[in-house]
């Protein structure tokens, strides 16, 4: 047939030539899908001649299942415009004889003064599709060879760990388990334990044991997630423990048909929690002996929390203090708050540590505390977190009083004895001289370090005199004074003087003479 009229008789040989060259099977069909033209790979394809072929319906070369959907893609393509409407498309086609084969057909339109045409290409894809088929049954050999290895390494990761998994019926049957929750019954009842065997074993553990797993088993089962924290003393070849066992439903079409169990060793955590609460108590009893609070702001939520010992510090409580900065500052006398604020701004601004005190009266009782804070920066440098201490420091304020007071009086005694004229000693009751003043420097001619930590004797050498001053030292122990007792004593250079004695005991803390 001429594929256009006016085609010369050249171009129809090049076009016949090129059809015939195409190395995929080629057919040309009529709008009523009659064939009108195919190639020699058509031919050797399909079994046919060319005789055979032309004018008869390609229907024929099509396998049933999809003469239908044929025919569907021939009505649409009386609306098709220069486009494919069977790319790729997989079909079974059936060769001379009645052999099904599968192809890939790719049609397309051709338009010609004789009306439109359907270009179809076809390509024999037994091959690959046997290949396809290969691949799929080797990837079905594999994904099963890695379901197997899969559940292998669940396996071993299940029954490596020391924690316990199982799994529990309606019924309070074992359904599945792994080695470590077989081993642990087995060292609590001497009983090893398999799938079906009931898990009460009330022949074996005590009522109250029994009740708290059917307790736990039973919420579960009801559709609650139960998590149980239990102490272990030590049994058998088990150590003392604390264990964590969660209980949960396993379902089926919203109806719970059993449970799955894990219980993990949760000693090491008990005993850090254990410390932590000890840590805790010493240091909030360090506090308290301290009278240290602490607390801690954040500029953002303009939160303030305080430590428990910082209401005992400021005098207040929890039900009457409202933690706010603002609150805080009210506690502290008038006088002093707007030293505070200033140097809270400014380490508000800095981050600088400060260290400040100040007075806080509380129940009619003047305070003074000591405060210490800092501030943290995030990222961008801005102050964000604010942290400090604040101090009951008032007994330390009264010992420093007493203190200071004391040494002024030291200070005046010590004057008193140096500008005296006569000689002011002191010693222990063995009689080692501890102190020694100028006018001892004077009238027995030593030097002070001359005499600190001689024996009275140096100026007391005669043996009566010696005796005279046992005489002395007895006395005084007994708690008698001594007064203006007229003696001799010896000067450095040997000379005998007249001098008159008065003795007084000295008592420490505990009135006890030193």
């Amino acid at each position: 047939m001429d594929i256009k009229s006016n085609q010369s008789s050249k171009e129809q040989d090049i076009f016949k030539a090129l059809f015939d060259a195409a190395p995929d099977a080629m057919i040309i069909v009529d709008s009523k899908g009659c064939i009108q033209m195919i190639n020699k790979q058509t031919e050797e394809l399909f079994g046919y001649s060319r005789n055979e072929l032309i004018g008869q319906p390609v229907e024929m070369l099509m396998h049933e299942d999809i003469r239908v959907a044929y025919k569907k893609n021939r009505k649409v393509f009386k609306e098709f415009r220069e486009r494919s409407i069977g790319a790729g498309l997989e079909v079974e086609v059936i060769r001379k004889g009645g052999t099904k084969f599968p192809v890939e057909i790719c049609l397309s339109r051709l338009q010609t003064e004789e009306g439109a045409l359907i270009y179809g290409s076809i390509r024999n894809i037994n091959g690959r599709k046997k290949l396809e088929n290969q691949l799929k049954a080797n990837n079905a050999e594999t994904e099963e060879e890695q379901k197997e290895l899969q559940k292998k390494y669940k396996e071993a990761l299940i029954n490596l760990t020391d924690d316990r998994m199982w799994s529990v019926s309606r019924d309070f049957k074992l359904i599945a388990c792994n080695k470590a929750f077989i081993r642990v019954v087995e060292a609590l009842t001497g009983v090893i334990v398999m799938p079906g065997d009931e898990l009460m074993l009330s022949n074996i553990f005590p009522e109250n044991i029994v009740n708290f797993w059917k307790e736990a088993y039973s919420r579960a089962l009801s559709g609650e997630t139960v998590k149980k924290e239990t102490h272990h003393p030590a049994f058998n070849n088990l150590e003392e423990r604390w264990t964590e066992t969660t209980f949960n439903p396993i379902y089926n079409n919203e109806a719970v048909i059993g449970l799955a169990c894990f219980s993990k060793n949760i000693t090491e955590r008990k005993i850090a929690e254990q410390r932590i609460r000890e840590n805790e108590t010493h240091l909030a009893e360090a506090r308290r002996l301290a009278k240290l609070g602490s607390w801690y702001y954040d500029t953002r939520t303009q939160r303030l929390t305080v430590s428990e010992e910082l209401y005992n510090v400021v005098g207040t409580d929890k039900l009457t203090f409202i933690e706010t900065h603002g609150s805080f500052i009210d506690l502290i006398d008038a006088e002093y708050r707007e030293f505070v604020r200033q140097t809270r701004r400014h380490t508000l601004k800095t981050g600088d540590p400060f260290t400040i005190e100040y007075h806080i009266t509380t129940k009619g009782e003047k305070r003074v505390v000591r405060e210490k804070g800092y501030g943290q920066a995030d990222d961008n440098e801005k102050i964000v977190r604010f942290f400090g201490t604040v101090q009951d420091i008032t007994e330390q304020k009264q010992v420093e009083i007493k203190l200071k007071k004391a040494i002024e009086q030291q200070s005046l005694f010590e004057s008193i004895v140096n500008s005296s004229d006569d000689a002011i000693i002191s010693k222990t009751l063995e009689g080692i001289i501890t102190s020694w003043n100028l006018g001892a420097e004077k009238i027995f001619g030593y030097a002070e370090n001359e005499a600190v930590g001689k024996s009275i004797t140096i100026i007391a050498p005669p043996a009566d005199l010696i005796n005279e001053e046992r005489d002395i030292v007895a006395r005084i122990k007994r708690g008698e004074n001594v007064m203006h007792y007229e003696t001799e004593r010896i000067k450095k250079d040997g000379r005998r003087i007249h001098i008159s004695l008065s003795v007084s005991p000295i008592l420490d803390s505990n009135a006890i003479i030193s």
